[in-house]
């Protein structure tokens, strides 16, 4: 599972081969937080969305329109929108055989959408996961989701008969889900290296999204379906190190 940091709307959404195109699995969930802030004027969503005014126009009309896209198909595939992710990867360069794989195996988890499979439409987004926004589930967006969207993926994981999660979450979007209810192995994630000070500590946040969106796309490329398979992921310098990882963290260090 892997996340957006705080938008899924990059300022071009990059061209793929994906042929599967889905719809959103928690629309209705979606609608209760569309329903909200389109009700808002951009001054208010500057606040709200903590933004500038013309993206928060932008976001007046997206959240306007969303039904009529909805409705009619409009939009990109989620895992094009993710902007962290499209920094990292050249989406153009994969295969739709790589595309059918990741469909089958990556969750999305989205401050708007809940729950999204990489084929999934969507319309390009600004939410970011702390968002306050009072609902009857809590005053912030990841309260909105918690429960709901642990029983999504609780149910999802369950009819597939999965035993493992590889979490590549952001920090504040794994807030929106609470794994210990959910009956599988969850693996962290955590790449490390030595600073110049000399001692190890873990690397910083923006490369940090750029080797998660890498090593979703080891595992798209090599079809990877276990945890052996992880441990041969390799990029620019980082390598599987067992003497630093334990039963459910995989840690990649870079000398």
């Amino acid at each position: 599972m892997i996340s957006p940091a705080k938008a899924a709307a990059p300022d071009n959404i990059p061209k793929c081969r994906i042929k599967t195109k889905t719809s959103p699995l928690m629309l209705d969930d979606a609608r209760i937080i569309v329903n909200l802030l389109k009700g808002k004027t951009p001054e208010q969503l500057v606040k709200i969305l903590d933004c500038t005014y013309g993206t928060a126009e932008n976001a007046k009309l997206f959240y306007t329109q969303f039904e009529k896209n909805i409705g009619s198909g409009k939009g990109f595939p989620a895992i094009s929108c993710m902007e962290d992710f499209v920094r990292g990867v050249e989406l153009i360069a994969w295969s739709p055989k790589d595309f059918e794989f990741v469909q089958d195996h990556l969750g999305i988890i989205s401050s708007l959408y809940g729950f999204l499979r990489p084929g999934d439409i969507i319309g390009s987004y600004v939410l970011p996961p702390d968002t306050i926004l009072h609902t009857q589930r809590g005053r912030r967006v990841t309260e909105f989701w918690k429960n709901n969207l642990t029983a999504f993926v609780k149910k999802y994981v369950e009819s597939r008969g999965e035993t493992q999660i590889i979490n590549l979450m952001a920090a504040v979007p794994r807030r929106e889900i609470d794994f210990s209810q959910i009956k599988a192995d969850v693996y962290e994630v955590s790449f490390m290296e030595i600073a110049s000070t000399g001692n190890l500590h873990c690397t910083s946040s923006w490369r940090l999204n750029r080797l998660r969106a890498n090593l979703v796309e080891f595992i798209a490329q090599n079809r990877v379906n276990d945890i052996e398979g992880l441990k041969k992921f390799d990029f620019e310098g980082f390598r599987f190190s067992p003497e630093r990882s334990s039963e459910k963290l995989i840690v990649y260090y870079k000398v």
